[in-house]
């Protein structure tokens, strides 16, 4: 017997694509539940990242404008600190032209016997502002100190400087006779000794250094530091004491109140008599006399109230130069000062 003829499952699901263009004709598919299934699968699969895409795109681009917003934050801080940088490095510099110009005015007042200077703060340094960070601490929680602190300063240094201008319109010769400047000008030199004790080079015993010892290269010109008259242009004879060891010397009387003497000159340009201004060359350096090298000895002599010559430390006369320790120096200068060397020789002191 035949068994009879199963009928043929239909398909659960048709699927239709009609074109735009009616002359084209209909196209159909038809699917099985499995079919449909896979179809409905693989649809997913392929619409799944333009869900997440469509998911994730605000937190992207959240994130993404965060990301630039702290970058421009980041930009603009380090710019400000930069700027806030550069500021502390002004008001440092600023310190330290205020501190320079206070010791000049220290000098200033010592020359024309004033008394001691106010006190002053030290200069605001650099290095307690690194980074952004120590600018800020710096500039917020100092500037306005620092600020008080260099308008104190400068108030000062203003008062003094109207003073002695004071007093050199009064005593217009005394300005000009003053030993101010360093006497071998901007030339190449170092300071080999300085003043007051130390131990000698040739009998290697301490004794009383009067004034100061500068290397520089033979020939260099040696000026003038003030108006004056030259007292002596020579070498001491052996009778003035130990003198003589300074060989080649040229010796300025500055009116009633300073001599000045150079030693271990090479060539003099002067002769006793002569009257010299400030910054005139008056001899070279050499290396005549009791000298191991080639330098100059240089000397201020400052008159007493009792008439005697003291010698006093040049370094705080001389205003257009700086010495490693002045502060030292000028602090000490305000203080009782021993003698130091022997008495001028007479030829000196008529």
């Amino acid at each position: 017997m035949t068994s009879p003829e199963r009928p043929k499952k239909r398909p659960s699901f048709q699927l239709q694509i009609v074109p735009g263009d009616p002359r084209r004709p209909t196209r159909q598919f038809q699917l099985s539940r499995r079919g449909a299934r896979l179809f409905a699968a693989a649809l997913c699969v392929l619409l799944a990242p333009v869900v997440a895409g469509l998911v994730l795109m605000p937190w992207l681009l959240y994130s993404r404008l965060s990301h630039r917003d702290v970058r421009i934050q980041v930009a603009r801080r380090a710019q400000q600190g930069e700027r806030l940088q550069r500021l502390v490095e002004q008001l440092a510099d600023l310190g330290d032209r205020a501190s320079a110009l206070e010791r000049r005015t220290m000098k200033m007042r010592m020359l024309f016997e004033l008394g001691p200077p106010v006190a002053h703060l030290a200069p605001l340094e650099a290095s307690d502002a690194s980074g952004v960070e120590g600018a800020l601490s710096v500039v917020g929680r100092r500037g306005s100190t620092v600020v008080a602190a260099m308008e104190s300063r400068f108030a000062a240094i203003a008062a003094t400087l109207d003073t002695i201008e004071g007093q050199a319109q009064g005593r217009p010769t005394d300005l000009r006779s003053t030993p101010s400047i360093f006497p071998l000008g901007g030339a190449e030199s170092v300071l080999v000794a300085g003043f007051g004790p130390r131990r000698n080079p040739f009998t290697q015993e301490l004794d009383s250094h009067p004034g100061i010892d500068v290397a520089a290269p033979i020939g260099t010109p040696v000026l003038a530091p003030a108006d004056g008259v030259v007292i002596f242009s020579s070498v001491f004879d052996r009778k003035e004491g130990d003198w003589w060891r300074l060989g080649q010397v040229v010796a300025l009387r500055h009116g009633d109140r300073f001599v000045t003497l150079f030693g271990h000159c090479d060539a003099l340009s002067v002769r006793v008599g002569d009257r010299v201004a400030r910054g005139q060359p008056i001899a070279t350096v050499g290396k005549t006399g009791w000298s191991t090298t080639v330098h100059l000895h240089y000397e201020i002599r400052r008159r007493s109230p009792g008439g005697s010559w003291i010698a006093v430390d040049p370094r705080l006369f001389i205003l257009d130069q700086s010495w490693e320790d002045e502060d030292r120096l000028l602090a000490a200068g305000w203080g009782a000062q021993p003698e130091v060397g022997a008495p001028l020789p007479r030829s000196l002191q008529r």
